[in-house]
């Protein structure tokens, strides 16, 4: 009935097997769990192993780093059974009630389920940026989710039908950090199918250093503009893109751009409003020989 699957990267993900294989288990229904380490060669392998002594549950390695959206089309063409349950490595179901909601839902026939996140009460200095990045942007009720649905669509917490997965598929294209999630999304409303938003959240866990993630937005701001050149992404489906050319219409991109460093030293202090800046004046930075 569900297949779950986790792509991962050097992370320890036992706890998350177990959870899920006690509700699943409870849930009494055919399942499996597999989950593939995207060739990080980590000492975590090792001790993940310990997975593959469950029932019905799979750990496995890749030798080489085919890339997020390869990884997730992996798991899929994997799966056994009709239903598909995509994980991030670094979540945590909220209840213990989690697949039974889900199961819930698959019993209603709803194809694509997006459960949300949540993020814990607190978190260190060194980690608040993205702490406050995930309150604002991705710990959002249902309801707000569903009056935009594409807009606030996410994998690290999807229940889809194999069916409509298979229709859509993640675009391989796209081998960098960021930017999947929206090309599944923009797919799913061209094709006209739905996305249910529901209150099913799992904790993230995995809180990147403000450091960290600032590095990965500096990757997938350089992943956004191949894209664009690729013709992959459009200015429209992106709002930094939509800022961007605002500021440029007003001719404030020379100033965006000198500021750059004190943007970036105030996000690392933790600011989401300088880092909003910051990210304006990378783009800039990497489109200027465009302007």
């Amino acid at each position: 009935m569900l297949s779950v699957l986790i792509p991962s990267y050097d992370q320890d993900v036992l706890p998350l097997f177990h959870e899920l294989h006690r509700q699943l288990s409870q849930a009494k229904i055919d399942f499996e769990i597999i989950c593939i380490d995207n060739a990080s060669k980590s000492d975590l392998c090792i001790t993940n192993q310990k997975a593959n002594e469950l029932s019905h549950c799979q750990y496995l390695e890749n030798e080489q780093d085919v890339g997020r959206s390869a990884i997730r089309n992996q798991l899929a063409s994997m799966a056994k059974h009709p239903w598909l349950l995509f994980l991030d490595d670094d979540v945590m179901p909220t209840d213990t009630s989690f697949i039974e909601t889900y199961q819930n839902y698959i019993q209603k026939g709803n194809t694509v389920v997006c459960g949300g996140l949540r993020y814990e009460s607190d978190s260190p200095k060194k980690n608040f940026l993205r702490y406050a990045y995930g309150i604002r942007h991705e710990q959002v009720p249902s309801a707000q989710r569903q009056a935009n649905p594409y807009k606030y669509f996410l994998a690290s917490n999807l229940l889809i039908s194999k069916e409509v997965f298979d229709a859509i598929r993640f675009n391989e294209k796209v081998t960098k950090y960021g930017y999947e999630d929206l090309l599944f999304s923009r797919d799913l409303k061209s094709k006209g199918i739905s996305i249910l938003h529901v209150d099913n959240p799992v904790y993230h866990l995995g809180i990147d250093t403000n450091e960290v993630f600032i590095g990965k937005t500096e990757h997938a701001l350089e992943n956004m503009v191949v894209l664009k050149k690729k013709g992959i992404l459009t200015e429209i489906d992106t709002r930094i893109f939509e800022t961007y050319q605002r500021f440029k219409r007003l001719g404030l991109l020379g100033v965006v751009r000198r500021m750059k460093s004190f943007f970036k030293s105030k996000a690392l202090d933790g600011s989401l409003f300088f880092f909003n800046f910051y990210r304006l004046s990378y783009l800039s930075t990497l489109l200027k020989d465009s302007e």
